[in-house]
């Protein structure tokens, strides 16, 4: 019994990481490709549409990791 109640703190912490975490890594990287952009943009390297349209690639991309996440932390919620 004690077992299955470390196994179940730990996973508990573990979930309630999860989502916070893959926002910051969402909203750093989201931040680090129009931080580039910009200084591409600055050199006449990339245009503000490309720039544009890679943010909503990434939008699009991102938004399927964080239903994974979301859909994790809610069959981890299931099992208790």
């Amino acid at each position: 019994m004690k077992n299955y109640k470390t196994w179940q703190i730990k996973t508990g912490i573990l979930s309630s990481l999860i989502s916070p975490l893959t926002f910051l890594v969402v909203n750093s990287t989201l931040l680090i490709v129009i931080w580039h952009g910009n200084l591409a943009i600055g050199h006449g390297l990339l245009t503000q549409g490309k720039l544009v349209a890679l943010v909503n690639y990434l939008f699009a991309n991102f938004d399927r990791t964080i239903e994974i996440s979301n859909a994790c932390h809610l069959f981890e919620s299931k099992l208790y």
